[in-house]
């Protein structure tokens, strides 16, 4: 079956040299179908050392510091670090506090430290930013865990049956921390068996509504008496109220089908990824539970496609969760994790290369990384391994992604996936130019860092990509 991509190609905005002191990944991996797989940096128990990770700075509370995502910050890419539980001394004792934590996407240098707040006050409970996440139209979003959307009356505690809802907020400035509530969704009457603990979530379209309508999921863990399921919520453009996804219902239809088959549920710290089209229907989603493997299901939970379609070699282990796709250059790519550290893995991911139509049956690895993995720790058992492509382009337009890699409490990297051909418009990890065979008797061509050539006449201050022959390097016009 055919079906949209989660990520279109897009250049970059940014351009640095690499930090002193940043270590990266002592292996190196072999060219596949014409692509390449290189370490930008590195920062992880594997290659730095137990004790010296510990030391990184978001790792002050190493087990709530959970999700991350990829925005724009002052004319570069960061890597935001969500972390629940940085503790605060107070006068009333130590606190959670939900704390951002800002990484130079490309040279891993720690960019600043923001306290996200609402009317002024910094969020202050129990895995309060549990989740974060960028939308289509560039917003950062976050949302807390919700330990059950149906909590039963408890007649020893004196407290009767009541409904919890989810609250999801905005990050109105990057700057200061500051944030807007935006949505407040959860499971009504009637739906009281469908009660459920939820961690992680996907957004698609536009947060605010104004450009688009807006679609948030979830993968609850199951109560144990009944079936996996997902939650769906959708606002259409313009209006302020989220209804239910499924014909107005939030809950979705049983799963027909898991893999492994027979599952009675996801397991905890379920994660769902929305599949992206051009009007955000939300109609195919990947889930991949503590159970169960990354397959991809319809509205009405038939399993389409995913690692079920794929020789048991490409199988993970299951209890590690996590998925992103790509397609490059008209290259289909799939990734996600494979091991952690609850049977002695290393917290390692596999890209595979997929079919024509996106299909798992013809799939081929390309490689397993890092190869020595990220560590070993336990992270608590948040299970759950945030990978991310981000897409950029050179000056010859060919296609490439950066690949955002982090796992709890054990590491943090950025890899390039590209062809061999591909110049990286932002060097390689310590190279501040890129320089090829040289023609000093071709024009100068000159492009932003967009990757769209402009004239070179009256230059406007700032950093460019620039092309003499077979001649690649970076220029900055003061």
């Amino acid at each position: 079956m055919k079906k949209f991509l989660l990520f279109a190609a897009a250049a970059l905005v940014t351009g640095t040299s690499f930090a002193d002191g940043v270590t990266t990944d002592p292996d190196t991996y072999d060219e596949v179908d014409g692509y390449v797989l290189t370490n930008r940096w590195l920062k992880a128990s594997s290659n730095l050392g137990v004790t010296e990770y510990s030391q990184m700075p978001w790792m002050n509370s190493p087990n709530y510091c959970r999700t991350v995502t990829v925005a724009d910050y002052n004319g570069k890419k960061i890597i935001i670090l969500a972390n629940s539980k940085d503790v605060v001394d107070k006068d009333k004792g130590p606190v959670d506090q939900g704390t951002f934590y800002y990484v130079d996407l490309l040279n891993g240098e720690l960019v600043k430290k923001v306290t996200p707040t609402l009317d002024g006050k910094p969020f202050e409970t129990l895995l309060c930013v549990n989740q974060i996440g960028t939308d289509d139209f560039g917003h950062i979003w976050f949302a807390g865990f919700c330990s059950n959307t149906y909590v039963q009356a408890d007649a020893d505690k004196g407290t009767e049956a009541r409904f919890q809802t989810i609250k999801f907020y905005k990050v109105d400035n990057l700057e200061t921390g500051e944030c807007s509530q935006f949505a407040e969704v959860g499971i009504s009457d009637g739906d009281e068996i469908y009660g459920g603990r939820t961690d992680y979530y996907d957004i698609v379209g536009d947060v605010t509504r104004e450009e688009a309508r807006c679609v948030i999921m979830s993968a609850p863990s199951s109560n144990g008496t009944v079936s996996p399921f997902v939650y769906g919520w959708v606002a259409e453009q313009g209006e302020d109220e989220f209804m239910g996804l499924f014909d107005e219902y939030v809950v979705s239809d049983y799963v027909g089908k898991t893999h492994p088959l027979e599952q009675g549920q996801w397991g905890t710290g379920a994660y769902l990824r929305i599949i992206k089209d051009e009007d955000f229907t939300a109609d195919l989603f990947y889930t991949d539970g503590n159970a169960t493997t990354p397959n991809y299901y319809d509205k009405k939970m038939a399993l389409q496609d995913g690692i079920a379609n794929t020789e048991a070699a490409l199988w993970p282990e299951t209890g590690c969760n996590g998925a992103a796709e790509i397609t490059l250059n008209g290259d289909n790519f799939f990734l996600y994790p494979i091991k952690q550290y609850a049977s002695g893995g290393l917290c390692e991911s596999r890209i595979i290369k997929l079919g024509e139509s996106m299909n798992f049956d013809e799939a081929k690895e390309c490689w397993v990384f890092p190869k020595a993995g990220l560590g070993t720790t336990s992270d608590g058992g948040n299970r759950i391994h945030c990978l991310q492509a981000v897409p950029v382009v050179d000056v010859n337009n060919v296609e490439g992604a950066y690949i955002v890699n982090y796992k709890c409490a054990n590491g943090l990297g950025v890899y390039t996936m590209a062809p061999k051909d591909f110049i990286d418009p932002n060097g390689d990890a310590g190279v501040d130019n890129i320089i090829a065979d040289t023609d000093v008797n071709a024009p100068v061509e000159y492009f932003n860092l967009n990757g769209v050539q402009v004239s070179g006449d009256n230059l406007t201050p700032g950093l460019y990509i620039t092309r003499q022959g077979n001649t690649v390097a970076k220029r900055i016009i003061k």
